[in-house]
């Protein structure tokens, strides 16, 4: 989602956890409930949170081709990079 289309959250509240934006996580996190793992590129702290609460592992990576990533996570050697959290 993009900054124009998130709701404003009062300085201090983090972003990504207002009650708009939780309802567009569920949405989003619905369909893939009986995942364990998704494999991003980038996600806010509000998306990752609603993500862990239906028991799905969100893995945060630079590779691009979704083949190399599930490789690389199968095999234990692709690193979770959590900086890329927002």
């Amino acid at each position: 989602f993009s900054s124009e289309q998130e709701a404003p959250h009062s300085p201090g509240q983090p972003h990504g956890f207002d009650a708009d934006s939780e309802a567009k996580h569920a949405t989003m996190a619905q369909p893939i409930s009986d995942c364990q793992v998704l494999l991003a590129g980038g996600m806010g702290m509000g998306a990752y949170q609603s993500l862990k609460s239906y028991n799905i592992e969100p893995f945060i990576t630079d590779v691009e081709n979704i083949d190399e990533a599930v490789k690389r996570y199968l095999a234990g050697n692709l690193p979770n990079l959590m900086g890329r959290l927002h």
